[in-house]
């Protein structure tokens, strides 16, 4: 049990990294972590609590997107910005990575119009089982629509 569980999840991050993604997906974009106070007044400020994330828009033009990421949760959590183009997921365009219970971080990433969901990858040992955050249900949706 504990093995096919680790199984799905090492797949899961395999089609995040891009495998089986066709080779003409246009390149990636850099994302940058920046300060938080240097995150726009439009940025898409997302709350971590345990296995669910909190948006203050599902919304957003295409072109440079600032994503805040506070965790009011009680372990470490992380945003990773997938595009997903119908059931299959792009390589991660962005990542606000492993902001401590209280803290908050920030990345900065030009996007490009389209469907993304927005994860957290990190997983925990919960009763000798590994268990992904995005399993349990971390995960939302964005829109960017053309500028």
């Amino acid at each position: 049990m504990k093995v096919a569980r680790l199984v799905v999840f090492l797949g899961a991050l395999c089609l995040l990294a891009g495998c089986g993604v066709a080779s003409t997906n246009p390149p990636v974009p850099e994302a940058h972590e920046i300060a938080i106070d240097r995150a726009g007044a439009g940025a898409v400020r997302l709350t971590a609590e345990e296995y669910r994330f909190g948006l203050s828009k599902v919304t957003v033009r295409a072109g440079q997107v600032d994503f805040v990421l506070t965790n009011r949760g009680k372990w470490i959590h992380e945003a990773v910005v997938v595009p997903v183009e119908g059931t299959r997921y792009g390589q991660p365009v962005a990542q606000v990575g492993s902001v401590p219970s209280g803290e908050s971080g920030a990345a900065r990433v030009t996007l490009a119009p389209g469907r993304y969901i927005i994860v957290c990858l990190l997983a925990a040992s919960r009763d000798g089982d590994v268990v992904s955050h995005w399993s349990q249900g971390m995960e939302a949706e964005l829109e960017v629509t053309p500028s």
